[in-house]
């Protein structure tokens, strides 16, 4: 009986730790569903939507595009650096 209680207390430490280090798999599978929102503030992500407007425009948004509106799902940890580098020239200093 121990044996047993141990496996399945060691089963359950490696899902802790693999929800952990992976929050961003493990929010997939709730996706739609009404645990979502307590998921995504308890592992600190984020989802946003990524998409072009008729004029060209680049919207980054919370909430889902127009409806028809071709659209990126992106997801972050809340906690990481999403704002991309700049591009820096090489110039030599005679």
């Amino acid at each position: 009986m121990k044996v047993i209680v141990i496996v399945i207390l060691a089963v359950v430490a490696a899902g802790v730790f693999y929800v952990y280090r992976n929050p961003i798999a493990v929010s997939e599978l709730v996706n739609d569903t009404p645990l979502e929102g307590a998921v995504r503030s308890t592992l600190g992500t984020t989802r946003v939507y990524k998409w072009r407007d008729t004029e060209g425009t680049v919207h980054i948004t919370d909430e889902p595009p127009p409806e028809g509106t071709k659209f990126e799902q992106l997801e972050y940890q809340n906690d990481a650096n999403v704002v991309p580098s700049v591009a820096t020239k090489n110039t030599k200093n005679n």
